[in-house]
């Protein structure tokens, strides 16, 4: 145990730069090896991923020293070994200091206050317990934070630790501390400052797979999704993705929405959209041959917007395709002012419903909705190619008013049909109308005669 008011004296630290870093520490006064992890990640959105890392916390003095988001920004304090760390385990992460720029949760405010061994879907933000008694200077300490009691992590086992990182957002950390095989897995943080928060464990990567858990709240990924095979979302709320993701294998969309931002990809392997109500939306590209199945959405833009899939597109029995105009349903510009998809494979499927979903305060009285139109462009194999045959794929055609949350038919103004590559409104007459055509029949009748 290390007091905190020996802190100055016991910590000096002296850097020998031969090829490599050494470390000397005063206290045992000998020279040990200093690592220093430093990742340089994208901060363009909500939520920075690591990946997984695996990064063993030696049994030394020294432990690992770690640059969280890559800004090798601290570098002023006396007690620094190398420029640019935020936390340091070591001796297995019995012990672990942190710099100015890194705050973990802790049980207290005191700056050796315990570490709080946090939960998987807890929330790190404003509401978070940080320390207060240092200064821009300093650092934090703490070596009491392993063990069975109140807020300590349990040797062995897996945690997490919750901080604020300076002048970016707050974030979590999950770590294995103690035991056989001390570990930091990986990371998350968000950057939306002070206002924001995230949510433990809500990207994280165990084996070949990343799941994706938006239980906790919707967020957006702004990292690029490396060293995985295959990303599972759940939870409901949404998830965007922002990377060009070079995973080969599978997307499955278990629940909530996913959503693929303009210039984004998903993976090459299979997507998957199973379950009712789960969504598959964006203006970006899908990598993979895809199966939206019963219940299950595939509704392009986000709003009224255009989604690219590079392989197959397969709407299963019970499927929902939704098709959104925009608040003026009078324009001709696909992706802008109506819903289309590009398929570059095959596009296939049967017993799917077609859901014609209505913009805003958007209704039938318009004077729009008096004459027949005809969109021959929903599905194309791409920007100017051919259009896409897809009245086989659908049973049925539904009328959804996003204003008002209604769902049904508007059999008294007119009719949606499909046929071939084409989607039709055809206008029921307006009862004057209809009768003064049958009254003008009638007068043509009699001057035949």
């Amino acid at each position: 145990m290390i007091a905190e008011a020996k802190e100055a004296e016991d910590h000096v630290f002296h850097t020998v730069r031969i090829q490599v870093t050494f470390l000397m520490k005063a206290k045992h006064r000998h020279v040990i090896g200093l690592t220093v992890i430093s990742l340089i990640l994208p901060a363009s959105a909500d939520i920075i991923y690591s990946n997984l890392q695996n990064i063993a916390i030696p049994n030394t003095y020294a432990g690992v020293y770690l640059d969280v988001d890559g800004s090798n920004g601290w570098n002023t304090n006396m007690f620094s070994p190398v420029s640019g760390w935020d936390i340091n385990p070591f001796f297995g992460g019995q012990e672990i200091a942190s710099s100015p720029a890194f705050q973990p949760v802790r049980g207290g405010t005191g700056s050796s206050s315990p570490m709080v061994d946090l939960a998987a879907g807890a929330t790190v933000g404003s509401g978070s317990v940080f320390a207060t008694d240092y200064g821009g200077t300093g650092y934090g300490w703490s070596d009491t934070h392993l063990g069975s009691g109140t807020n300590q992590f349990p040797a062995g086992q897996e945690g997490y630790i919750g901080f604020r990182l300076n002048n970016v957002g707050y974030g979590w950390m999950r770590v294995v501390l103690g035991g056989t095989t001390p570990v930091i897995k990986d990371w998350a943080y968000d950057t939306a400052g002070s206002g924001g928060s995230i949510v433990t464990g809500n990207v994280l990567q165990d084996g070949t797979t990343v799941t994706l858990n938006s239980a906790g709240g919707s967020f957006t990924l702004g990292s690029q999704i490396t060293g995985a095979n295959s990303v599972l979302k759940t939870g409901a709320n949404s998830v965007t993705l922002t990377g060009t993701d070079n995973y080969a294998g599978t997307t499955t969309i278990n629940a909530g929405t996913l959503s693929i931002a303009t210039a984004a990809t998903t993976g090459s392997g299979a997507v998957t959209v199973n379950n009712a109500d789960t969504k598959l939306t964006g203006t970006g590209t899908v990598g993979g041959n895809t199966t939206v199945n019963s219940g299950a959405i595939l509704a392009p833009g986000n709003n009224v917007g255009k989604v690219s899939f590079a392989g197959d597109l397969t709407h299963g029995a019970g499927s929902i395709f939704e098709w959104e105009l925009a608040s003026d349903p009078s324009g001709t510009t696909r992706g802008t002012d109506y819903d289309a998809v590009n398929v570059a494979g095959t596009l296939g499927g049967s017993d799917a419903i077609f859901r014609v979903v209505l913009n805003g305060t958007q209704d039938f009285s318009g004077a729009f909705w008096d004459s027949t139109h005809t969109w021959s462009d929903i599905f194309k194999a791409s920007d100017g190619g051919a259009n896409l045959n897809f009245a086989s794929i659908f049973s049925s055609v539904q009328y959804w008013n996003s204003a008002t949350g209604n769902l049904g038919t508007p059999t008294n103004q007119g009719t949606f049909t499909i046929s071939g590559s084409s989607l039709t409104w055809t206008a029921v007459p307006e009862p004057t109308a209809a009768l003064a055509g049958i009254l003008l029949g009638a007068g043509l009748l009699r001057r035949r005669r």
